[in-house]
C-alpha cells in the first residue's frame, strides 16, 4: 500500500494520534509504524524548510545559526544574536492540533532556563486546506518549563501544550502587508518580557 493512502484517513488527525474510527479501542493506540515514519518524514522536511525560512529572512544585522549535533539530545535548532540579546530557538511545524515538543527537548529547554538561558519554541501552523504556512506561534520556553508534566499530554515521544495555552506573539503570513516580518522578529530574537505588561 502506498504510504499516501495511508496517510489520508489521518489527515484531521496528524498531530494528535490516535486516529480515526476504526482504530477506536481500549487501552493505548499506536500508530500504525509506516504511518508514523511518514508523518515523521513530513514534520522533518517541513520543519527543515521553516527553520531555513527563517534565517534566510532575518534581519541583517541578526546572526541565526543553525545547529546540528548529535552530541547532545534535544539542543534547540538555531542559536541566536541581535542586539546584545542572544537566544536559542526551537522550530516546529504542525497541520491541526497544539504545539509541542519532544521529552528530550523538554528536558534540554529546562535546564537551559535553569542555567539563565533564554529560549523560544515557535510553532508554524499550516492550512488544513491548502498546506501552506498560515501562522507562526511564539511561546517563551520559560513558560513551557514551569509547567507541570501533569499539563501535558503525551503522545508517542510527544509532550502535547495544553490545548488552551496561548502563545505570547502569533504572526498570520496573510497580515504580512500590515503586520511586518520585522514586527515577527523582534518578538522572535528579543526578550519576551520587553513585550509584556
Amino acid at each position: 500500500m502506498d504510504t499516501k493512502d495511508l496517510f489520508l484517513p489521518f489527515i484531521k488527525e496528524i498531530d494528535d494520534l490516535p486516529p480515526p474510527q476504526e482504530y477506536k479501542r481500549r487501552g493505548p493506540i499506536e500508530t500504525p509504524p509506516e504511518l508514523q515514519a511518514e508523518l515523521d518524514r513530513t514534520r522533518e522536511m517541513r520543519e527543515g524548510e521553516f527553520r531555513s525560512w527563517l534565517i534566510k529572512n532575518k534581519p541583517k544585522d541578526a546572526v541565526m545559526t543553525p545547529i546540528e549535533t548529535s552530541t547532545a539530545a534535544g539542543v534547540p535548532d538555531i542559536f541566536c544574536c541581535y542586539q546584545g540579546y542572544s537566544s536559542w530557538i526551537e522550530c516546529k511545524t504542525i497541520i491541526t492540533g497544539v504545539g509541542r515538543v519532544r521529552g528530550t527537548q523538554y528536558a534540554y529547554l529546562k535546564k537551559l532556563v535553569a542555567a539563565g538561558g533564554n529560549a523560544k519554541i515557535v510553532v508554524q501552523g499550516i492550512a488544513t486546506q491548502s498546506y501552506k504556512p498560515a501562522s507562526i506561534s511564539i511561546y517563551d520556553a520559560r513558560q513551557i518549563v514551569s509547567l507541570p508534566m501533569g499539563m501535558f499530554k503525551i503522545v508517542g515521544k510527544e509532550l502535547l501544550f495544553p490545548p488552551d495555552l496561548k502563545p505570547k506573539y502569533k504572526w498570520m503570513y496573510r497580515d504580512a502587508k500590515t503586520v511586518t516580518i520585522d514586527e515577527l522578529y523582534l518578538h522572535l530574537l528579543l526578550d519576551t518580557k520587553e513585550f509584556e505588561d
